[in-house]
């Protein structure tokens, strides 16, 4: 927990600021589910990853996010 805004806010600013980084989520607060479903719903666009999260499906969003931004 960030306690001047939420990873989300951070991520809607930092997109704002930098439109072709990529950024994965990470949360384990079930919260986090309906907040990506409002920032979607006002056309954000951002993968979340559950904690715990294993290497390997690490590893996969990183791929992922890759790939999304060479296509």
């Amino acid at each position: 927990m960030m306690p001047e805004m939420s990873g989300l806010e951070l991520a809607i600013q930092l997109q704002a600021v930098c439109p072709e980084c990529k950024i994965l989520l990470f949360s384990g607060q079930a919260q986090t589910v309906d907040l990506l479903q409002k920032a979607r719903a006002q056309g954000h666009s951002f993968e979340l990853l559950s904690k715990p999260i294993h290497p390997t499906d690490l590893l996969d969003g990183i791929r992922s996010a890759l790939l999304l931004a060479e296509s």
